[in-house]
């Protein structure tokens, strides 16, 4: 038996089955859609598109439009966290960095005074604790502490375009 006949073998379909749920609904026609708009060397589909996709699906076009509010509204929550969570990281690595440069300014100092680093592992391990608590909420925490976190972030940022949008029509007068 060749190499292609027993990984033919080996992979076994499933038959189709009589329902399917949503997220199996889903996930087949976006296969379906990818291949179709592939074959048609079209990675992108026009609204009009869309739009027949919909009619054929039995979807009229009052639905697909408030579909379509919905994920722009889901996609531009989705842009804001990610953006919130870089801000996160690069918060993260600038007081990683600020720990590191004076905690090896204060060894080099202790070293150069009294030969000797005794006192700097105390202060590096104090330190190192609050540094691993925000490394912890940085990377691993998503609960109601990093909701309250980006919708604070969120109203500031939306605060600052605010302010930045009524100076510059300020200036521009």
């Amino acid at each position: 038996m060749t190499d292609a006949q027993q990984a033919t073998t080996e992979v076994r379909v499933e038959m189709p089955q009589p329902y399917y749920s949503q997220e199996d609904i889903h996930q087949i026609l976006e296969v379906a859609i990818a291949h179709q708009a592939e074959r048609a060397g079209q990675m992108e589909l026009t609204r009009e598109q869309l739009l027949e996709i919909a009619d054929d699906l039995g979807i009229n076009a009052t639905e697909l439009e408030v579909a379509e509010r919905t994920w722009l509204l889901q996609r531009g929550e989705q842009r804001e966290r990610q953006a919130f969570d870089r801000f996160r990281r690069q918060r993260f690595q600038q007081r990683l960095v600020r720990y590191l440069i004076v905690n090896g300014g204060l060894a080099a100092i202790a070293y150069l005074s009294t030969g000797s680093v005794l006192g700097v592992p105390l202060i590096m391990l104090f330190w190192g604790m609050f540094l691993a608590l925000d490394a912890w909420n940085t990377f691993f925490h998503r609960g109601d502490r990093y909701e309250i976190a980006f919708q604070r972030w969120r109203r500031r940022k939306r605060l600052q375009r605010s302010l930045s949008g009524l100076v510059d029509r300020f200036l521009s007068r």
